[in-house]
């Protein structure tokens, strides 16, 4: 996921120079990864999927004038006054909830149950098929399930 985040971030700067946007950053990192004017770190306080992580995460960017959040691990804050999208990298937590170690299951069923929870709570703000509504026969869960 860290890498994704770095491309992310590299490609967007190159594409866009005159948006504002802000890098939430853990306050133990200390490298700047992008200078660019348009581009501003921002250090949070909360330990990286700390069991408050989505109330505090809503509490600390409260401030900031944001339009869109986008959590790249797929943990969404609870009161957003903005709007959020998520990214869900690996639905192996649905296929082998087994596998979950008890502090992951602990923190939501693997973080992914919570953005599943919120989707019900909120219909359309956050969504797990892509624009259109296609869905493959059988389901996604289908599509990616082991071979029987």
């Amino acid at each position: 996921i860290g890498q994704y985040i770095l491309r992310l971030v590299e490609h967007l700067a190159k594409l866009d120079a005159e948006d504002e946007f802000y890098l939430l950053q853990s306050r133990k990192d200390g490298y700047e990864y992008i200078q660019q004017p348009n581009f501003h770190r921002r250090l949070l306080w909360t330990p990286s999927h700390h069991r408050f992580d989505p109330w505090l995460v809503s509490l600390e960017t409260w401030r900031l004038d944001l339009d869109l959040l986008h959590s790249p691990d797929f943990i969404p804050p609870f009161w957003p006054r903005y709007r959020t999208v998520i990214t869900v990298h690996d639905l192996g937590f649905l296929l082998f909830p087994h596998f979950v170690p008890a502090d992951a299951a602990a923190h939501g069923g693997a973080a992914g149950g919570r953005g599943a929870r919120r989707r019900r709570q909120r219909p359309g703000r956050l969504s797990t098929q892509p624009p259109g509504g296609f869905e493959p026969p059988g389901g996604w869960l289908n599509l990616c399930s082991p071979l029987s």
